[in-house]
């Protein structure tokens, strides 16, 4: 399984990790986000972390609660990390759910805050079940296979021959635009930071090109 022997914070409360995965030759990027102390720890999309990599990861953020599954494609290791940690609860949308092995809560609806301070935002046309998790704080957009942002690519929509619908997804991406986020982060391909407005707009010209 594609194991990442290191995690990088990109702000205190806000990590991610990637390693390259040989079966689909893809980068695989995961996201940690550290909420107030009632919300505990969340995961989105998760691959394995070496042994070293998990106990520093703990001793940084605590072990996590909650795994959040941007689509059925993203199950990744929600499985070794409930292994690590029993208590973990795992939630995706009810139509990833059924091409899942893992057993996650079908909770992850439009505007559900399924933890304090993140909101659930339905984004159809991509995989099955395909959502996008907005860090209300700081506007920060969590994504999955909609939008990617791959060296050997660049940033851009998922290619249509993935898409369920490709034109549910050129709506969903008008719907990104539209949170107006200040940050990007994907389950492929290392995150956007800055001029995220300039970029969707740019990618929203060229969809109509």
């Amino acid at each position: 399984m594609p194991t990442a022997g290191e995690f990088q914070l990109l702000r205190v409360n806000l990590a991610i990790w990637s390693a390259w995965c040989s079966k689909s030759r893809v980068d695989l990027f995961s996201t940690a986000i550290a909420l107030p102390s009632d919300g505990g720890l969340v995961l989105v999309d998760p691959i394995a972390l070496s042994p070293d990599a998990l106990a520093r990861f703990v001793a940084q953020f605590g072990p996590p609660r909650t795994i959040l599954l941007t689509s059925s494609n993203h199950e990744r290791e929600s499985l070794w990390f409930w292994q690590q940690f029993p208590e973990i609860h795992v939630l995706a949308h009810p139509e990833a759910c059924p091409e899942l092995n893992v057993r996650a809560q079908p909770l992850l609806l439009d505007g559900v805050i399924p933890c304090p301070g993140l909101r659930i935002v339905e984004l159809p046309g991509a995989a099955p079940g395909e959502i996008g998790i907005l860090i209300e704080e700081s506007q920060t957009l969590v994504l999955g296979d909609i939008l990617i942002n791959l060296d050997n690519f660049g940033f851009g929509l998922l290619p249509d021959k993935y898409a369920t619908s490709p034109e549910r997804l050129r709506q969903s991406v008008h719907k990104i635009a539209s949170l107006n986020p200040t940050a990007l982060l994907f389950a492929h391909g290392p995150p956007i930071l800055s001029s995220v407005p300039a970029r969707l707009a740019d990618l929203l010209s060229q969809m109509h090109t």
